[in-house]
């Protein structure tokens, strides 16, 4: 059986009273969990990561009866909403990060990060448990062709802007310089370089108005990206007229070559990129 719940399950005009709304939701989620084996939050990263979080999603302190339950989150970090779980106690958590979102056309082939939250004073009996159903887990993905990677959740954390944020701060500048330009997309496309078709194509996919609140919390909730967006700075400095354009050219030089060391020229990653244009 599966029950879902989330932030606002009820139309609000049949709850004109907010206080109220909020009241029968709070209840209906505490419904679910004591019914529930396994729990997932698919919570807003910032509701997790405040203290005292879960009162949103319970109305009060997290009730008891989490023994033999297997809870898990889905948020783009890790760190901070994991020890939003400390206070269910008895509880089997496992956090978890899938790298793919509901638009995908098959699992096969995806990654779903996998972040285990080892019991307080290592207890064997719930090491046990969580054991057992962490292999449950790994099945659940393996079975639909998904790669399981374990992490720790801080490691976790310094790695996801190489392919979140750090990816959404490219075209996020790119689409900045597209609309001050008042260039077409369809143009691009039909007459650009392979190059910017590429990112053309991944810019019509990624930006949308519903993902607006993801791409928020995706840029404030991780403090790893801050380095990111300083490293940005340098560079569009070095960059600008006035700037020291022979720095600025050993600066971009430095990086390739470091690139390079890390990923080799015959790789799989580049014999794809024509790929990518045709995908939706």
């Amino acid at each position: 059986e599966v029950r879902l719940t989330g932030e606002a399950p009820v139309r609000s005009k049949e709850w004109p009273d907010g206080r109220k709304r909020d009241r029968a939701l709070c209840r209906w989620n505490l419904g679910v969990c004591h019914v529930a084996d396994v729990v997932v939050f698919a919570v807003p990263i910032p509701l997790l990561n405040q203290q005292n979080g879960l009162r949103r999603v319970f109305g009060r302190t997290p009730p008891r009866g989490w023994r033999d339950k297997l809870v898990i989150d889905i948020c783009s970090t890790k760190v901070e909403p994991l020890k939003a779980f400390a206070g269910l106690k008895g509880a089997s958590i496992i956090g978890t990060h899938p790298m793919f979102g509901p638009k995908v056309k098959s699992l096969h082939g995806q990654t779903v990060f996998v972040c285990p939250v080892q019991p307080v004073d290592n207890n064997p009996i719930l090491q046990r448990r969580l054991e057992v159903r962490q292999k449950w887990l790994h099945g659940f993905w393996e079975a639909r062709g998904v790669n399981v990677v374990e992490i720790a959740p801080p490691e976790h954390d310094a790695f996801v802007p190489a392919v979140q944020f750090g990816v959404l701060l490219a075209m996020l500048i790119y689409a900045q310089g597209l609309r001050k330009a008042d260039a077409n997309l369809n143009d691009l496309m039909a007459c650009g370089t392979p190059n910017s078709r590429i990112l053309c194509a991944r810019l019509a996919r990624m930006i949308s108005p519903g993902m607006l609140a993801t791409y928020t919390n995706l840029t404030f909730e991780n403090p790893n990206n801050r380095q990111w967006v300083d490293e940005a700075l340098v560079v569009l400095t070095r960059l600008l007229p006035g700037g020291q354009p022979a720095q600025a050219t050993e600066l971009t030089s430095d990086a390739i070559a470091n690139l390079m060391q890390r990923v080799p020229v015959d790789t799989v990653y580049l014999h794809s990129l024509p790929d990518l244009v045709k995908r939706p």
